[in-house]
């Protein structure tokens, strides 16, 4: 199961990928970390932008600091093909897309832009990283609506190489959607709990939403509302109560937005940042090992289908081998042949990466896998085996305290063994989510963890936010296909599950059901 934040693509300028480029590099900030073809002055600009938005970011929502997070990976490619290549679901029309999982959070983008229609693949690019920012900082199940406004207010800003943002810029792409297309009732638009209560009508929740943010924050009118909006909705406020005790009468709101979408330009303000508060950048050429597989390394992020996974362990070897044996290569022929279950490959992969490198956090784990997925292989029940086997892991947990893949393997250890998972265990997967709260499949493990301790409040809390942004707005007979799809193409790895949203809608439930007959919930 996946859930990416796709942006799509209204028509494709070009679509075949350019000559191949000799040299990736890669430029590392604060925030950020870029790989790119392009030359060293490109990839320098474009992370500097990168920590321009994030400072944006911060100043439109007022967090005055940093709260500490795992450095965004962004996979800029050559064409839009490209980045549709990199997808393990076929899906055509993707202009860029963001995800994250417990390799981290990461974006893939594209190079080229569709300036036909002034659907840029900066405009994508920051809109996926809004996405992900108030993923990172903002643990709360925000409507639909200001999601992807927010997102899209501020990914329309103009970044360049001033230290100056332009915020406001007007999104022509949603803009002719609410211009041409039937206007929808904003009181509809603030109803929205999910994607799929807007049904076919998905468009208007992204331009609507975009021009409801842009007038609340820039239209003078209505100055200190949505800032109440959204702390009564972060302090527990229904989000019917939220609008209207912030808006007050939202049919003559729906008037001032109608009259605000005729406008020939839009309102923007600039804001200028202190040179000394731009994060540096430092650039370089990947080594040939890193070189040869930022392709498999990527891959590895966005997930391998599991019928193609032995013919991808297959090309990861073969990659691997161009780029020389080091822990690097080793660590993703790791992760390669263990997904495709090549058990012999996988054992010996793992031996002589703890050989080369046996301080390596994520070699150790490994190993502890080995040992662990021996006594599974054997069905054993003995306690203490188990233990020493997992002990290996304990000590790689110590030496990494903040790698996600390790402390999920902990709590995935119990599982292999057949046991529930320990309190420790719990609370390294509760870590998990923290250091990457858009991990779907993290959050909804932890939902059920809490759910089998009985704390039924804690796990409805967990998994709100990922129902509130599972975008399902799809038809029956869309679903029907979906649903083959992701038998067809489910992810080496991975684990079939109810959704996020009937999770939720189960454990509301069986809150209400525990609370009727007198049982607490939790």
């Amino acid at each position: 199961m996946i859930r990416k934040m796709m942006a799509p693509l209204l028509a494709l300028a070009c679509c075949l990928p350019g000559a191949a480029e000799a040299t990736w590099r890669k430029a590392e900030s604060t925030h950020f970390i870029v790989y790119s073809e392009q030359d060293e002055a490109s990839i320098r600009r474009a992370a500097l932008r990168l920590e321009k938005l994030n400072l944006l970011q911060h100043v439109v929502t007022g967090m005055e600091k940093d709260k500490p997070a795992l450095k965004v990976k962004v996979f800029v490619l050559r064409g839009f093909y490209d980045v549709q290549q990199t997808m393990p679901f076929p899906k055509d029309g993707v202009a860029g897309y963001y995800d994250a999982n417990v390799r981290g959070p990461y974006s893939v983008i594209s190079r080229e832009s569709d300036n036909n229609h002034d659907f840029s693949s900066q405009l994508v690019l920051y809109h996926e990283l809004t996405h992900h920012f108030m993923f990172q900082y903002y643990n709360v199940a925000y409507p639909p609506w200001y999601v992807e406004g927010f997102a899209e207010f501020i990914g329309a800003s103009k970044l360049d190489d001033s230290n100056e943002a332009i915020l406001g810029q007007q999104s022509l792409n949603r803009y002719y959607t609410f211009k041409y297309q039937s206007w929808t009732p904003v009181r509809e638009i603030l109803a929205a709990r999910s994607y799929e209560d807007m049904g076919q009508d998905l468009g208007a929740l992204y331009a609507e939403g975009w021009l409801l943010t842009h007038y609340l924050e820039l239209g003078g009118k209505r100055d200190g509302q949505l800032a109440k909006y959204l702390a009564d909705i972060n302090a527990g406020k229904s989000f019917e109560d939220a609008a209207r005790d912030a808006f007050g009468d939202i049919n003559k709101l729906n008037s001032e937005l109608i009259a605000y979408s005729r406008k020939s330009a839009l309102p923007a303000t600039g804001i200028t940042f202190k040179p000394q508060s731009i994060p540096p950048v430092t650039v370089e050429e990947l080594p040939a090992d890193r070189a040869a597989m930022v392709m498999d390394d990527l891959r590895l992020f966005a997930g391998v289908p599991m019928r193609d996974a032995r013919e991808f362990a297959a090309k990861v070897r073969a990659d691997a081998a161009k780029g020389g044996e080091t822990a690097w290569t080793l660590r993703l022929r790791a992760e390669a042949d263990r997904i495709a279950n090549d058990h012999d490959d996988y054992v010996a992969t793992v031996a002589r990466w703890n050989q080369i490198a046996p301080d390596d956090p994520e070699a150790m784990m490994h190993k502890s896998l080995v040992a662990m997925d021996a006594l599974a292989a054997a069905k054993s029940t003995d306690a203490a085996a188990w233990t020493a086997a997992r002990r290996t892991m304990v000590a790689a947990a110590r030496k990494a305290p903040d790698d996600a893949i390790i402390l999920k393997a902990y709590f995935n250890s119990f599982g292999m063994q057949g046991i529930p998972p320990t309190a420790d265990a719990h609370n390294a997967l509760y870590k998990a989510l923290d250091l990457v709260p858009a991990d779907v499949e993290v959050r909804y493990q932890l939902a059920a963890s809490f759910e089998a301790h009985g704390d039924i409040k804690d796990a409805i809390a967990v998994i709100r936010l990922a129902a509130f942004t599972e975008k399902d707005n799809l038809t029956p007979k869309e679903k029907a296909e979906r649903d083959r799809d992701e038998q067809r193409y489910r992810l080496a790895g991975s684990f079939k599950h109810e959704t996020p949203r009937d999770m939720l809608n189960r454990l509301l439930k069986k809150q209400a059901e525990q609370a009727a007959g007198g049982t607490p919930a939790g």
